[in-house]
């Protein structure tokens, strides 16, 4: 369920699995359970070896868990 979104292809600008964990302070298996509980952000493209969210939104998730 990719979001119709264009993305900026500066470096950054989004981010897998590995750096919203790292964003988050999470481990990776946090953030896979958060995806399937629909608590993350959507994403805005599945890969074959993780989901793609724009850095803002997991930013301002990271922002508003405080």
């Amino acid at each position: 369920m990719a979001r119709d979104v264009k993305i900026r292809r500066g470096k950054g600008d989004i981010v897998g699995s590995a750096e919203a964990a790292e964003i988050l302070d999470k481990p990776v298996s946090s953030i896979t359970r958060w995806r399937k509980a629909g608590k993350m952000p959507p994403p805005v493209e599945e890969l074959a070896a993780t989901f793609v969210w724009l850095r803002v939104d997991i930013e301002r998730m990271a922002a508003e868990r405080g």
